[in-house]
């Protein structure tokens, strides 16, 4: 049982899919929270421009007539 139980704790072999697992779910998080934080800017962009062209664009993806 101790035999065992020993070497378990020298079998490394999933270590590192479990650190590329964690890298993943860190740049996951950071990707994120990155949108989240320009989201706004990229609408506030997106709108200005539709004023300004004069042309908005209905849910269908047709332009608006106007």
């Amino acid at each position: 049982m101790r035999e065992m139980f020993r070497k378990l704790a020298k079998d490394e072999s999933g270590a590192s899919l479990i650190e590329y697992v964690l890298i993943a779910g860190i740049i996951s998080i950071v990707g994120i929270g990155i949108m989240i934080a320009i989201g706004g800017d990229v609408t506030t962009i997106l709108t200005n421009t539709q004023g300004a062209t004069g042309q908005g664009a209905t849910a269908s993806g047709a332009a608006a007539a106007g």
